[in-house]
């Protein structure tokens, strides 16, 4: 609790008869309540100089301003106008309680009182605008703490592109001198030096790969700038052509295959990522990849299923993480281990999950959801 909610509500009973501000005290003072009064119109805005009440019990006839009229200026008063107002009154009939709703009062409460009603609607319009001024609150420290991360994301991304931009150049100096090292000076060159010439230039590769990955992975979560419909069949058909799969490997689709909403680029690089694993890893004379689909009540899950070596269960999660591979010792390693990470974070932008199935020995089946119906303005302001 608050501070502010911890004090007692401040309530202003509003009328031009002593015997009901007495009996409205009577009611409200014995339980905690901090009472205001106004006998009539005027002296409702001469409270406002000193004291801010929570609530406001506004009687329709008075003789010099109406309740009515006292409701539409508070509600029109950018300071006033989220104070609960509840309306005393012997009017009973239908239309006087619209014309009061309709001025932005919460209720009404025809005399003569009923004592447990009126605590009963007092306390229930002081919790709801209690609730309402946390909540307004909450909402605006969260928007707080989004202009924070949205800052930070730009930041991070800008830090990221210059970062790499600036070692790609001094990098390409160090390819291109060991280039000509070994045009100019091979022939003159041990064997050893050729060996160490040929350990920098695959270093300087790998390093090149990691600048890529750090790119590729600082727009994968970037803000969908078009959302298109997407027929998975075609773009898949794409994918594999523009991978060539080695002779030895068969990639077929098991299932036809849904229309999406979604970034047709992003799509596409989710898949060839997974497809690019799968050809690269495979250890078999004849391998096998097949994808497929099936739809749920909320979701498409998506398989691409392969029979390479597996993953044994202790690297399931390691292998989603940016820069985690499961052969990071080897210097010839092709694998910058940044792609499902750039995969993991594209399906989770659009709200669905991505893991895998797998043993060693066994292949792996990786497994995605994909939501049906996706919230472009969410993909938008994300």
């Amino acid at each position: 609790m608050s501070a502010q909610s911890s004090m007692p509500h401040k309530v202003l009973i509003v009328d031009d008869k002593i015997e009901n501000i007495a009996i409205l005290i009577h009611v409200l003072e014995r339980v905690g309540f901090e009472l205001l009064v106004a006998k009539n119109g005027q002296e409702v805005f001469d409270v406002f100089q000193h004291a801010s009440p929570d609530i406001i019990l506004l009687d329709v006839m008075m003789p010099d301003i109406s309740g009515f009229e006292v409701c539409r200026r508070l509600k029109a008063n950018e300071q006033t106008r989220d104070i609960p107002v509840i309306f005393l009154s012997a009017l009973i009939e239908q239309i006087d309680k619209l014309k009061g709703f309709e001025l932005g009062a919460v209720d009404y409460i025809t005399k003569p009182f009923q004592h447990d009603e009126v605590l009963a609607r007092v306390r229930t319009h002081l919790t709801m605008r209690d609730l309402q001024k946390r909540l307004q609150e909450s909402n605006q420290r969260l928007q707080e703490r989004t202009n924070e991360l949205e800052v930070t994301n730009k930041e991070l991304r800008n830090f990221a592109y210059i970062v790499s931009h600036d070692l790609k150049a001094p990098l390409r100096g160090i390819s291109q001198l060991s280039t000509w090292l070994i045009q100019d000076h091979g022939d003159s060159l041990a064997q050893e030096g050729k060996e160490l010439l040929d350990l920098l230039i695959n270093r300087v590769k790998r390093m090149d790969s990691l600048i890529d990955g750090i790119l590729a992975y600082s727009r994968a979560g970037r803000l969908v700038e078009t959302v298109d419909e997407i027929d998975l069949n075609l773009l898949l058909a794409d994918v594999i052509k523009s991978l060539m799969p080695p002779t030895n490997i068969q990639v077929t689709c098991e299932t036809s295959l849904p229309t999406l909403k979604g970034n047709t680029t992003q799509i596409a690089q989710v898949f060839q990522n997974l497809l690019s694993n799968a050809m690269k890893f495979m250890d078999k004379p004849e391998g096998r990849i097949q994808i497929g689909c099936r739809e749920d009540e909320h979701f498409w899950r998506f398989w691409i299923a392969d029979n390479g070596p597996g993953i044994a269960p202790q690297y399931h999660e390691r292998i989603f993480q940016i820069f985690q591979t499961l052969n990071s010792t080897s210097e010839n390693s092709e694998s910058s281990g940044v792609g499902l990470s750039i995969v993991k974070k594209v399906i989770e932008t659009y709200g669905g999950k991505i893991w895998v199935e797998s043993a060693l020995g066994s292949g792996s089946t990786f497994w995605l959801t994909y939501p049906k119906n996706i919230a472009v303005h969410n993909l938008h302001t994300s």
